[in-house]
């Protein structure tokens, strides 16, 4: 039996050391309430549900599909050394089919995708020959991510854990030229240069997060997952 909605995840930064926790300071300043008395579970809820708004409308506004999003809830982990807060929701099927059917047929991405993309995924398995043995796993998440000027994810973190079980790899592209870039546990830095593709297991021997950039530009980057699972549990952002 079809299911009517698919559940899924929006990871949109979360609110530790943020840009919206950033944000939800300045809106407490400014309307000069107390920050002892800030009922901060409503106030994140409120926040989210507004974001999911805006989310919504840019996907109408850029590929003409309605997406509501419903049981609109705050994930947040115990501690956040390796991940941070997600927003859990649901969408139906159908919404999510209409625009899995635009991004499919969007010749221009999708070519971008595989003359960029494949060759090196080619030869990093050539230099891993060992991932074949967890084979077969799929592209399912892809996510264009903006950062704007002071902003970064500083959390050290890696990208599989117990609400992402079903991800093996992880790649970035990064999409503009900065003297900054991802930071690695073991002293590791990848500099941010434009067109530069990373691939990685996305388990804790690959610990890493984003540093800040020093001349305060904006930073723009292509990034996704290879997941177990084919279809479900894809994430937006």
């Amino acid at each position: 039996m079809k299911k009517k909605y698919i559940e899924t995840s929006i990871n949109f930064g979360g609110f530790y050391e943020s840009i919206h926790d950033g944000n939800i300071d300045h809106m407490v300043e400014a309307y000069e309430y107390d920050f002892d008395h800030v009922d901060y579970k409503k106030t994140f809820q409120s926040y989210i549900g507004e974001y999911c708004g805006k989310l919504s409308s840019y996907i109408n506004d850029e590929y003409q599909v309605d997406i509501d999003f419903k049981n609109i809830k705050l994930y947040s982990p115990q501690y956040y050394n390796y991940s941070t807060d997600v927003i859990d929701c649901k969408i139906h099927t159908n919404q999510v089919n209409s625009l899995n059917e635009i991004l499919k047929k969007d010749d221009e991405f999708l070519s971008f995708l595989k003359d960029r993309f494949q060759n090196e995924l080619d030869e990093y398995i050539k230099l891993y020959p060992e991932i074949n043995f967890v084979y077969p796993f799929y592209l399912t998440e892809i996510r264009f991510k903006h950062w704007k000027k002071n902003n970064y994810f500083n959390i050290w973190h890696s990208e599989h854990s117990g609400q992402n079980s079903y991800r093996i790899l992880n790649f970035m592209i990064y999409l503009s030229n900065h003297n900054c870039g991802t930071q690695f546990l073991d002293k590791r830095v990848i500099k941010s240069e434009k067109g530069k593709l990373v691939i990685m297991p996305s388990y804790f021997t690959h610990t890493h997060r984003g540093m800040p950039c020093p001349e305060k530009k904006d930073r723009y980057m292509l990034s996704g997952y290879f997941n177990f699972n084919k279809r479900e549990n894809n994430t937006y952002e």
